[in-house]
């Protein structure tokens, strides 16, 4: 049987696209998300809808909000293996990343 777009709620729907643009690319680590009012125009919903949606985006770990800027795409995460002793400064090198601190 075929589920047609009605029977799923909107902040699925919205989740969904949000997740499908993080995940190919189009929005990066640390990029900063459109306001919730710019959204609410994209989708042509109301606020709470897209607070719905960016509060489920948030507890998948996808993006992470910071009180009055805006939310975020969460940047990638630091794999440490604990059975290895490895130097931090050079895992973060293997990882892509920089060992200086962010303010």
């Amino acid at each position: 049987m075929k589920s047609i777009p009605g029977d799923i709620p909107q902040y699925l729907l919205i989740k969904a696209q949000l997740q499908a643009r993080i995940q190919s690319g189009a929005l990066k680590s640390g990029d900063k998300l459109p306001s919730e009012r710019e959204l609410c125009a994209i989708f042509n919903t109301t606020r709470i809808t897209i607070r719905e949606s960016l509060a489920q985006l948030e507890s998948s770990g996808l993006i992470w909000r910071a009180d009055r800027r805006g939310w975020f795409v969460t940047p990638e995460r630091l794999w440490l293996d604990p059975t290895q002793n490895t130097n931090f400064h050079k895992l973060c090198r293997e990882q892509g990343g920089s060992q200086k601190p962010r303010y």
